[in-house]
């Protein structure tokens, strides 16, 4: 019999935003079917995957700073470090090697990354069955004095570059009792159905790293919801990187959430939507909100700035007015949704005349949650290249008061939902009897129920403790 010691043991650390959890839950997967096992926390991991950002400068800080932490670190001397996502794409090879790493991973090569990483790693630790190499234990070896192996070097593309893209998923095959994402340890799944973007803005290098817009097959996509669902998982996100671009053939992102509302039904279980660009789909949207109650009526929206010049400047599709207009009519519709939204603040353009009509939106709508970061230049942008840039203590400071008029939005927001039944998915149950999830628009709630952890329950709060639905 197989010895557990035996094993490969591998560890994630994913930086960034819910795409990149997604396809860690991905990776996991790969690993799992080949024969690994993910490590517990008090474990040393044989491989660790860091699955990079680099949306903003801070993240990219971030991956480097984590590389090097563990190559210091003497519990893991023989542990591989392997690096995917944004970073990769735009940091020489060089970079990552110097900081410790052993391997990078391409975007192009992510659905084969275990057979990758363990093809690198074989003969000089486990082979990737679970069998001991040939050396006689399943040692790992840090491979810091050789050349660093790449799957592929990484360049950043041509922006407006035609060539196809591609989609790295990985089929949610293991078993629930498995799968280092079932409920028991991860309470929402997340459905990876679309990556890439051409929308190319001013200040993002998402559409250099990540590519043109792709999409995952429309049977594809169902046949892995319905996995989930099966799996046991109550409440299923699609996430993508310009999720409102999904498309297949005629069929697009209101058609998937319908049909896969639709599936989720019999099961008691619940849609939710990643975030989604404005001004793409939303009529279409908006019908199957209305018509889908398990289809969570939250909406996130990378919004970015208030002002129509600035807007227009960063190459966004609308502006400030049809922003508020599209805002206004979902209250109107829905006097309960749950509304977020992401702001960045020191744009090139953005004066205080400018980042007034941006607190003024915020002070008008409700938002459950706003997202708000400073605003870092990224390399082969345009943003960093036009004028009447903030400075940094300017954006920063912008940042903050901002932040302050989003927690008074939030606030108000709560307060309409007193007296009114929500369903929330259970995520843990405290020693008085009480349990804590979040609703369908993504409040946090505490309240006494039986029902367990990972299943949907309502309830009807009646106060408000600590920002908490009670």
């Amino acid at each position: 019999m197989q010895q557990d010691n035996d094993i490969i043991k591998v560890a994630f650390r994913t930086l960034g935003c819910r795409l990149n959890q997604a396809e860690e839950a991905d990776f996991a997967a790969q690993f799992l079917a080949a024969g690994c096992r993910l490590a517990d926390k008090d474990e040393t991991p044989d491989i660790i995957v860091l699955h990079s950002c680099a949306v903003t400068r801070a993240a990219e800080r971030e991956t480097f700073r984590q590389i090097r932490s563990w190559r210091k670190d003497p519990k893991l001397a023989n542990t591989l470090i392997v690096v995917t996502g944004c970073a990769v794409a735009c940091n020489a090879p060089e970079l990552f090697r110097d900081a410790g790493a052993d391997l990078i991973v391409a975007k192009r090569d992510l659905g084969q990354l275990a057979s990758l990483v363990l093809s690198a790693t074989s003969g000089k630790r486990g082979t990737g069955n679970g069998e001991k190499g040939k050396g006689g234990k399943c040692s790992l070896i840090n491979n810091n004095n050789s050349p660093l192996p790449i799957s592929q070097t990484p360049e950043l593309p041509d922006a407006k570059a035609t060539s196809p893209n591609t989609l790295c998923c990985s089929a949610p095959s293991a078993t629930l009792r498995d799968n280092p994402f079932n409920p028991s340890r991860h309470k929402r799944a997340l459905l990876k159905v679309q990556d890439g973007c051409g929308f190319n803005c001013a200040y993002c290098i998402v559409p250099l790293t990540r590519g043109n817009p792709v999409s995952r097959p429309w049977d594809e996509s169902l046949a892995a919801a319905e996995s989930l669902l099966d799996q046991g998982y109550r409440e299923i996100v699609l996430t993508g990187c310009n999720l409102a671009c999904y498309r297949d053939g005629a069929r697009g992102l209101a058609d998937l959430a319908d049909a896969i509302c639709e599936l989720a039904g019999p099961y008691g279980a619940r849609i939710r939507l990643g975030s989604v660009e404005p001004c793409i789909c939303d009529d279409e949207l908006i019908s199957v909100l209305l018509s889908r109650r398990n289809l969570c009526r939250f909406l996130h929206y990378p919004i970015q700035s208030g002002d129509t010049g600035v807007l227009s400047a960063m190459g966004r599709r609308y502006t400030a007015g049809q922003i508020l207009d599209l805002l206004q009519l979902l209250r109107g519709k829905m006097p309960l949704i749950g509304l977020g939204a992401d702001f960045i603040t020191g744009l090139p353009g953005e004066n205080e005349d400018a980042f007034a009509h941006t607190c003024a939106l915020v002070e008008e709508i409700p938002f459950v949650h706003i997202h708000v970061f400073p605003y870092s230049p990224r390399q082969r942008t345009r943003a960093p290249t036009l004028p009447d840039r903030p400075s940094r203590t300017i954006a920063k400071d912008r940042a903050s008061r901002l932040r302050a008029i989003g927690d008074a939005s939030a606030a108000a927001f709560r307060q309409l939902l007193i007296g009114h039944e929500t369903q929330v998915l259970v995520e843990k149950r405290l020693s008085d009897g009480t349990v804590t999830g979040w609703n369908e628009g993504y409040v946090l709630c505490r309240f006494p129920s039986d029902a367990r952890v990972a299943t949907l329950a309502a309830f009807t709060p009646t106060r408000i403790v600590d920002g908490v639905l009670k």
